[in-house]
C-alpha cells in the first residue's frame, strides 16, 4: 500500500492497518521518542555522497544557485517536519539562505516533475527515480543530505516490538528477502 510519507506510514502501522512499513529515520525516531513502540527490521535505503540518490532540484533555466536565492521561495517535500524538510532547510542556513523565509509544501514524490515544470514550486527536494526522470527539465541544486554525512541510512522497513515478537518466522523470512533484494540490486544498479 503507497502511503504519502513517514508520518502516514507510521500512523498506519501503530494503528494495526499495516504490519510493517517504509520510512525515514527521523520519522521513526521521532515517533520513538513519543513512546511508539517501532523497532527497525531492515535498512531499505542508504545515502551515499558519491551517488545521492535524494537531491535539491531546481528547473534547468531556474536563477536559483545558492541557498540565498532560496530566501521567500516554494520548496517541495515529500512529508513535512521529517528528514524531506529538516536537511534542505539545513543546506539552505550553511549556504547563505534563511530557512524561516522558505515555505515548505508537502508534494508526492510522483508530483515533482509537474510541480517543478510548471514552476508551481521553485525547488524540490527529489530523490529516485524522480532524480532521473527530471533531468531533461531540471538541475540538482545541492545535495543537502551530504551535511548530515557522507553514508548513512536513510530510511528502513519497521513494524511494532509486539508484531515482531509475535511473527518470528515472518519477520525472518522478511528480513532474508530484503538482504537478498539489496545485494541483487546493489550488484544490478542500472
Amino acid at each position: 500500500e503507497t502511503q504519502q510519507s513517514g508520518p502516514a506510514i507510521a500512523a498506519a502501522v501503530a494503528s494495526g492497518a499495516l504490519d510493517a512499513g517504509f520510512s525515514n529515520v527521523v520519522s521513526i525516531a521521532a515517533a520513538y521518542k513519543r513512546g511508539l513502540p517501532f523497532t527497525f527490521i531492515a535498512p531499505g535505503a542508504i545515502y551515499a555522497s558519491a551517488a545521492p540518490s535524494t537531491v535539491l532540484m531546481v528547473r534547468s533555466d531556474s536563477p536559483i544557485r545558492n541557498g540565498r536565492d532560496m530566501n521567500g521561495k516554494i520548496l517541495g517535500v515529500n512529508g513535512l517536519k521529517n528528514i524531506a524538510q529538516y536537511a534542505p532547510a539545513y543546506w539552505i542556513d550553511r549556504n547563505g539562505g534563511d530557512s524561516t523565509t522558505v515555505k515548505f509544501v508537502e508534494v508526492a514524490p510522483a508530483e515533482d516533475y509537474a510541480a517543478i515544470d510548471t514552476r508551481r514550486l521553485d525547488a524540490c527536494n527529489v530523490a529516485e527515480p524522480q532524480i532521473t526522470e527530471m533531468k531533461p527539465i531540471g538541475r540538482v541544486l545541492g545535495k543537502p543530505y551530504d551535511l548530515l554525512g557522507e553514508g548513512w541510512m536513510i530510511a528502513g522497513y519497521f513494524t511494532t516490538r509486539q508484531w515482531a515478537d509475535e511473527h518470528p518466522d515472518l519477520y525472518r523470512r522478511f528480513v532474508s528477502v530484503m538482504r537478498e533484494t539489496a545485494q541483487w540490486a546493489n550488484r544490478n544498479q542500472d
